[in-house]
């Protein structure tokens, strides 16, 4: 057996280096703290992912509804279909909201229409 730090040949029932004095750690003892470390690592970037997965939706939702109210005012066209851009980007990270924007993308721009043919014949 070697040892880990200075790599000097040591005696497999030896708990010392003789050379540098560092603890001699066995190879199972080693698999065990890598086996550890690994899996501490990994539930902190599972951690790290879900936090930065909540809340980055959140825009998307804000703009998808004042492009909807504005679509049934001024420009159906184009704010319709911003509103429903805007629920497809949102619908990454929160699914619901971001499928009723993309249907309220699409009344708005229809109705919006429909209100514009109103007023001008009216």
């Amino acid at each position: 057996m070697f040892c880990s730090k200075c790599g000097t040949k040591i005696e497999d029932n030896s708990n010392f280096c003789i050379s540098c004095g560092s603890k001699v750690v066995s190879n199972i003892d080693s698999q065990n703290e890598i086996a550890i470390t690994v899996h501490q690592m990994n539930n902190r970037n599972v951690e790290s992912q879900g936090q930065e997965e909540k809340g980055s939706g959140g825009i998307f939702v804000v703009l998808g509804w004042i492009f909807f109210s504005i679509s049934l005012l001024f420009f159906p066209i184009i704010f319709g279909p911003a509103a429903s851009i805007m629920g497809v980007l949102a619908r990454k990270k929160e699914k619901t909201q971001g499928t009723v924007l993309i249907v309220m993308g699409i009344v708005g721009m229809i109705v919006g229409m429909i209100l514009g043919i109103l007023v001008n014949v009216l």
